[in-house]
């Protein structure tokens, strides 16, 4: 079965559960999107991004497997809440839903595995991230870093090169000046990991003991979480908004009009918030003028009937729109 089918199948499946009525039909049905669907997913992203299989009898393998037990949980409670809140589904589809669920989970793995580290990558990410001087960009699923002049440099620091501004150890004071320096001294771009431990290295930080470090002294994880997540956010919203100017204007505004998070609010307002599109484009993609703009934006993400009396046509004709947007959109950022 491909990707495509495997996912249209998800997405029925899905809609059967949540239709579905008595427990009777409602137990096979769960069962296989589960174990069809879901529990293959999560295995496939735990061995990826923990680098161990759960099958292992060993220290990592025990942990993927805890991580996959937490994601599975998670997913069954959404489940159980969807079928009470059906208005609450994901958009994006049950199997991005369930990628994006376990990344998270990962992620946040790694980042209790060693807390003076996350500590050091999200104060190097918010100075990548918040002053022009910087740019941070993704490369063969690398994060790659440096002065924003860099950009379209093909080059990559490699470990001769960190080990000679290992070497050097040129400390200086402030975390900004000291960014700039190490990038000064490297003078060619570099993967985020790898400037992380350097930075630990000229810092005198032992990565086996800052495993040891405690919670207390960090800043608030919802704000490193924050921070971490907003670069993939970021990547996958650049991707998403070049491809949306090849969709035809209605389906442009099907699709934007009603993206929405898991919590319910409105994707489109992030395009701003994370500089991958003005407000000006904005209006320009959606052939809308400022007044009207003015209007939508606060009442965002809107319904379909909504965005049907906006273009003329019936509530049907707006979820036809938006899937033939989501399958192009699909076929055309696998391959990104």
């Amino acid at each position: 079965m491909g990707e495509a089918e495997r996912n249209l199948s998800a997405d029925e499946l899905l809609l059967s559960y949540l239709r579905s009525g008595s427990e009777a039909e409602t137990e096979p049905v769960l069962s296989e999107l589960i174990s069809g669907h879901a529990i293959p997913l999560i295995h496939e992203v735990v061995r990826y991004k923990l680098r161990a299989s759960i099958d292992k009898q060993t220290a990592r393998g025990a942990d993927a497997e805890e991580v996959c037990s937490g994601v599975l949980l998670k997913v069954l409670e959404r489940l159980r809440d969807w079928r009470l809140n059906p208005e609450r589904k994901p958009s994006s589809g049950f199997m991005d839903y369930i990628a994006v669920t376990t990344y998270h989970a990962c992620n946040q793995y790694w980042r209790d595995s060693n807390p003076i580290r996350n500590r050091i990558k999200n104060r190097l990410l918010y100075l990548l991230t918040s002053r022009d001087e910087f740019a941070i960009w993704k490369k063969e699923n690398n994060w790659i870093c440096g002065f924003s002049s860099w950009k379209n440099r093909s080059d990559l620091a490699d470990d001769q090169t960190i080990d000679r501004v290992n070497a050097q150890g040129v400390r200086t004071e402030g975390k900004l000046e000291q960014l700039r320096t190490t990038l000064h001294e490297l003078n060619v771009p570099v993967r985020l990991n790898d400037l992380v431990r350097l930075i630990m290295q000229i810092e005198g930080i032992n990565p086996r003991e800052s495993q040891t470090e405690q919670v207390d002294n960090l800043p608030d994880r919802p704000q490193a979480q924050s921070i971490d997540e907003e670069l993939e956010r970021r990547e996958f919203l650049r991707k998403l908004w070049d491809e949306v100017q090849e969709l035809s204007e209605r389906q442009r505004k099907a699709l934007l009009l009603s993206l929405r998070d898991e919590n319910g609010g409105a994707i489109l307002q992030l395009f701003p918030a994370l500089k991958i599109a003005t407000l000006k484009q904005l209006t320009a993609t959606l052939c809308l003028n400022v007044e009207e703009f003015g209007e939508i934006w606060k009442e965002l993400p809107l319904d379909d009937l909504r965005i049907g009396s906006l273009l003329g046509i019936t509530r049907q004709q707006v979820i036809n729109l938006r899937k033939c947007a989501r399958e192009r959109l699909s076929r055309r950022l696998r391959f990104k």
